[in-house]
C-alpha cells in the first residue's frame, strides 16, 4: 500500500500503512533516535523527514540522539491538532 494512496483514504488507511512499515527495534526497545524514528514511521518516511533534519537541528544524525528526544514527536494519525 502506497502513502499517497492512503492520503485520500480513510484515517484508518493512514494508520494501517503506518503499521505496515514500522521496523521493530532488534532488542525490542530503541536504542537510539535513528531506531526510535523508524519504529514509528517505517524506513521511507524516516529517510524523508528524520535523518538529514536532526543534522541540520541539533549537527547529530539521529543515530547519535539519544531514542528519547525522537519519541517525543508525535505521530498523528487523525485531524486533531491539539
Amino acid at each position: 500500500m502506497s502513502l499517497g494512496a492512503c492520503l485520500y483514504s480513510s484515517l484508518c488507511c493512514l494508520q494501517a500503512f503506518l503499521d505496515s512499515v514500522q521496523v521493530r527495534p532488534p532488542g525490542g526497545e530503541p536504542q537510539n533516535g535513528e531506531e526510535a524514528a523508524k519504529s514509528r514511521v517505517g524506513e521511507d518516511l524516516y529517510r524523508r523527514i528524520f535523518h538529514d533534519y536532526t543534522y541540520k537541528q541539533w549537527s547529530k544524525y539521529p543515530h547519535q540522539l539519544n531514542a528519547s528526544v525522537l519519541l517525543r514527536i508525535p505521530v498523528s494519525t487523525d485531524y486533531d491538532d491539539r
